[in-house]
């Protein structure tokens, strides 16, 4: 059974395996923000504290916030002259620090602590926010930097010092743990055809990640556990979700009438979330231990997000509206 989930009414998912056995999703409660209905969730960590944006529904200007539902802090603009630059965060870690982005002549990252931004660093020329940065545990961050030209490189490593991570062309990196290990997709080769495929990097060693008979890869989200989840699309053109862990891959397959998937997080017990499409709805999922839980109905051409926190104790759910310039956020405690 799957039940729609409406933005209006949905304190809660009822949720449907399309393998293996039934499992129970936890109750989500919405995130709020007082004076604003529109809000997104962009990272969480174990202890509940989320990170995001939230705007009015008179108003598209939009403010980043770190905190608990109904308790959130707004972050303010950083001390530059001459710009009013809007802060978005993108993650925190387990420590509580905070990373995104800041628009000041040039795209710009920073991190975020306790009411004060602790260091800021360009990421380059391109005016977008699609690939922030990431804090890991151990205050290990990880960027990507775009010139003007648009080629991009990636830097990982402690706060103080990130290195350089020669992945090779070009490359998105997605995530990074505490050993300073990044994932995220790059141009390989299969055979003489250029494609996209997931990467698994650290400063020595750059993996290409594509289950056999892969045609190409995406996704590149990685735990402290070194494992990556991600997707692929078979010889017969059928995209199915994949848990790389030391050199072996877990296949796990969506519902038959899925057109596609995205996956958008892992957690360090090997559990991944993610979205998938049939000619009518959006689905979220959830992967784990063999099973796939399948969750909601969204119309094509919304924005959904699922989040888990590293340890996997909560998972966040943001449904954004495009055509009515709407946004509402969840919480469910998970332990997944």
């Amino acid at each position: 059974m799957r039940l729609h989930f409406s933005m209006a009414s949905g304190l809660c998912l009822a949720c449907a395996a399309s393998a293996g056995n039934a499992a129970q999703l936890p109750a989500f409660s919405p995130f709020q923000i007082n004076g604003t209905k529109n809000v997104a969730i962009a990272g969480i960590n174990d202890s509940g504290v989320a990170v995001g944006s939230y705007w009015s529904a008179k108003s598209t200007a939009v403010s980043g916030f770190v905190g608990r539902s109904g308790h959130v802090v707004s972050l303010t603009s950083p001390a530059i002259p001459g710009y009013k630059a809007i802060p978005v965060p993108t993650s925190i870690n387990n420590q509580g620090l905070v990373s995104g982005t800041y628009w000041a002549g040039a795209m710009q990252g920073f991190v975020w602590a306790s009411g004060k931004y602790v260091t800021a660093f360009a990421l380059g020329y391109r005016p977008t926010t699609a690939f922030p940065p990431v804090i890991a545990a151990g205050n290990v961050i990880g960027f990507n930097f775009a010139n003007s030209l648009g080629a991009s490189s990636i830097y990982a490593g402690k706060m103080s010092s990130p290195e350089h991570v020669n992945v090779g062309g070009f490359a998105v990196m997605q995530s990074v743990n505490s050993k300073s290990q990044v994932a995220g997709e790059f141009e390989w080769f299969v055979g003489n055809a250029p494609t996209n495929a997931v990467f698994l990097a650290q400063p020595s060693k750059v993996e290409p990640l594509l289950p056999r008979g892969a045609q190409s890869s995406s996704g590149g989200f990685l735990n402290e556990l070194g494992q990556v989840g991600g997707s692929f699309v078979d010889q017969n053109g059928i995209a199915k979700g994949f848990f790389y862990s030391s050199g072996n891959y877990q296949i796990f397959n969506m519902p038959p009438e899925s057109l596609g998937l995205t996956v958008q997080g892992i957690n360090s017990s090997g559990t991944v979330v993610g979205i998938y499409r049939d000619r009518i709805y959006q689905h979220g999922f959830i992967y784990r231990s063999g099973v796939v839980t399948t969750f909601g109905n969204w119309d094509i051409g919304n924005d959904i997000q699922v989040r888990l926190s590293p340890l996997g104790a909560w998972i966040a759910l943001s449904v954004q509206s495009a055509s009515a310039n709407s946004s509402q956020a969840f919480l469910a405690h998970c332990g997944c």
